[in-house]
Parts: C-alpha cells; sequence; structure tokens
C-alpha cells in the first residue's frame, strides 16, 4: 500500500514587509486557502493519506476548513486533542500576556488509515 503524507506550512499571518497586527489573520486567509488547494490539486493523481503541518490558523482557519471538505479526510486534533491544548505558546515581553494557539494540524483519511490518538 502507498501512503502520501503531506508536511505543509502555510504563509504566515504577516503582511507586506512582514508586519503583522490583528486583522493580518484575516487578511492572509485567502492565501493559505489558496495553497492548500493548490496543493490538493498537484496530488490529485494520489491523494493524500496525511496533510500536517504548520497552517497558521486555528482550528476555525478557512484552509483547515476547506481541507476537511475533501472525502475522507479528518482532523485528529478535533478527534483527540482537547481543545485548551495550544500547540504554540508566546510570552509578550514586559506585559505578563501569554498568547495560545493551536496553529499546527493533522488530518488523515479515516478510509485509509485508523487514528489511535
Amino acid at each position: 500500500r502507498v501512503w502520501t503524507i503531506a508536511n505543509v506550512h502555510l504563509r504566515p499571518p504577516l503582511a507586506i514587509r512582514a508586519r503583522t497586527g490583528l486583522a493580518t489573520a484575516r487578511m492572509t486567509e485567502a492565501i493559505r486557502v489558496q495553497e492548500i488547494r493548490a496543493l490538493m490539486r498537484l496530488l490529485k493523481s494520489s491523494p493524500p493519506t496525511i496533510v500536517a503541518g504548520d497552517f497558521n490558523e486555528q482550528d476555525w482557519g478557512e484552509a483547515l476548513r476547506w481541507l476537511l471538505h475533501v472525502p475522507g479526510l479528518r482532523d485528529a486534533l478535533h478527534e483527540f486533542v482537547p481543545r485548551w491544548r495550544e500547540t504554540h505558546v508566546w510570552s509578550v515581553g514586559r506585559l505578563g500576556l501569554t498568547l495560545r494557539k493551536r496553529l499546527d494540524h493533522v488530518t488523515y483519511d479515516a478510509d485509509a488509515l485508523c487514528c489511535l490518538g
């Protein structure tokens, strides 16, 4: 049996000149969707069994939601990892704040694989 595994690192939520702000995740969302759609077009003859990596968006991001409409693909984190378990944690300098986000994701073809957790 042949498995296709795609490791992705989709566009970070950065504007031109690497600037970031509260709206940049929304501004770059369409680019991430284009990237995941292009990947799936490239792999059309051999659909991926696993697509995993840094999606640079949270569970409700458009690229992940688009990918989960591909027949058979399931979200392993949603199934096996509690939502409060983030994949990225940042300390924000002197403010004493900690930012927490789940930006890495793993999808798998439930028709081809059994994910155990």
